[in-house]
């Protein structure tokens, strides 16, 4: 039997790579870029391409740092390169060592033309464009089921702000059906539900999967929405004319969550701190108030009617006393002043100045008794008014005519039923006594209380 020359894959391919080495050196090539990626270690990737086919390309960053223009998406370019083949996966490439623009392509400037058109009518203005809800409720998420951008944002809505409610619009977000779906699924949101929030997302692709999301249709679409709109379609580096028409503007579908929601473990510390600030100002609105509580209570004890009218009776005593002690002294002065009066009189022999001094000293004593019953009645009417109006002021009077005042048992007023509670001991002061009570239920407009036993 025939021994057969058995190939493996390895060996396959390490030898269709020699064969495209010795066959071509450094080549020029020109075509369009598309599905253009950056790597975190600085490398490029990207197809390039023109009317029938592609080749994949990759620039390494040694040589995209030397770089005097920005590639991306559409953009028309001369590489010179070398022809390799990637053994590991099997798959034909290029090696970039120079790039450089050529012109743009068809579809980026049909783009440029479509967005200037749009900016100039003013579609794109930042006065336009609404205001986002703070904590939204029910937001509104238009994407196509089968993508992973729908996860992502659910994902994401779960971790961040789960009292939000998810409302999924299902779409197709590429093909020739894409953009009439968007834009009704848009207008439907917009009219038939309360939403506070609207999200149009898909993932990343070339230029020419997001093309439905350059479409003039969608972009007037979206800016005719009452419902604010966040956009998050495709990675960073994508930006297509719908995000321009959005009123905000998310680099990926998650970052479109981010920026629509706030965090709740800081929306929960945020209404702790607040708590805590409520708390203080309470408790230092409470202890001001007690402070003027205890200042009026003071105020009411030192200006009571009953010590002032002590005041004024222990006054009314004390005039009385000093009127009698200085009346006694003059009693004294003109009884000392007769009797030398007398004695000179009765050395001298003259009687009938005695008589006439007797006349006058009578004249005198009457004159004095008249005033002091003057000075007397004046003080009593002056005493009798004061103890009227201390009648007429004192809580006393109004429990005469059947009222009655109910304090704790640490003396305070009740003046309201919500300063006490049921079961609560109370006193109970009415005209002729004091009552020990006990509270036994309280109503909007009486309260029921049984004596103490």
């Amino acid at each position: 039997m025939e021994k057969r020359n058995v190939y493996t894959v390895s060996r396959l391919n390490q030898e269709v790579r020699r064969l495209i080495l010795d066959h071509f050196s450094l080549i020029y090539l020109q075509g369009e870029i598309s599905d253009f990626a950056r790597a975190a270690s600085g490398h490029l990737y990207f197809s390039l391409k023109d009317q029938q086919s592609r080749v994949r390309c990759v620039m390494f960053r040694s040589q995209s740092l030397r770089l005097k223009c920005k590639p991306g998406n559409g953009l028309h370019a001369v590489i010179s390169a070398r022809v390799d083949f990637y053994t590991i996966r099997g798959e034909f490439q290029l090696i970039v060592q120079t790039l450089k623009p050529e012109k743009q392509g068809e579809l980026q400037k049909q783009l440029e033309e479509l967005k200037k058109k749009l900016l100039d009518e003013g579609l794109f203005a930042e006065e336009r464009k609404k205001p986002l809800p703070a904590m939204p409720q029910n937001i509104g998420i238009i994407t196509s089921l089968q993508g992973a951008a729908l996860q992502d944002i659910l994902s994401a809505l779960r971790v961040r702000w789960r009292l939000a409610e998810a409302i999924i619009f299902p779409v197709m977000v590429q093909g020739d059906e894409a953009v009439k779906g968007l834009c009704d699924m848009i207008r439907l949101a917009d009219s038939s539900y309360e939403l506070d929030l609207l999200v149009v997302a898909r993932g990343g692709g070339s230029l020419e999967d997001l093309m439905a999301f350059n479409a003039e249709a969608l972009a007037r679409a979206i800016a005719a929405c009452q419902t604010p709109v966040i956009t998050g379609i495709g990675h960073e580096i994508d930006f297509t004319i719908a995000d321009l028409a959005a009123d905000r503007r998310a680099p990926t579908p998650t970052a479109a969550i981010t920026l629509a929601t706030p965090d709740q473990g800081e929306v929960a510390e945020n209404l702790s701190r607040i708590a805590e600030g409520l708390q203080k100002c309470i408790q230092q609105t409470l202890n001001r108030e007690k402070q003027k509580l205890q200042l009026c209570n003071y105020r009411l004890t030192s200006l009571h009617p009953v010590l002032r009218l002590e005041t004024m009776m222990q006054f009314c005593d004390e005039a009385s006393r000093r009127l009698r002690q200085s009346m006694l002294l003059s009693l004294a002065g003109k009884r000392q002043w007769l009797r030398q009066a007398g004695k000179r009189l009765l050395s001298k022999q003259a009687t009938e100045k005695i008589i006439r001094l007797r006349k006058e000293l009578r004249l005198l004593n009457k004159n004095l008794s008249q005033a002091i019953a003057f000075l007397m009645q004046r003080q009593r009417s002056h005493f009798e008014g004061l103890r009227a109006r201390h009648e007429t002021l004192s809580p006393y009077a109004t429990l005469e005519r059947g009222y009655a005042i109910v304090s704790r048992q640490d003396g305070s007023v009740v003046d309201t039923v919500r300063k006490v509670k049921p079961g609560e001991a109370l006193k109970v002061r009415v005209r002729d006594g004091l009552m020990d009570v006990s509270l036994k239920k309280i109503n909007s407009d009486k309260i029921i209380i049984n004596r103490l036993k």
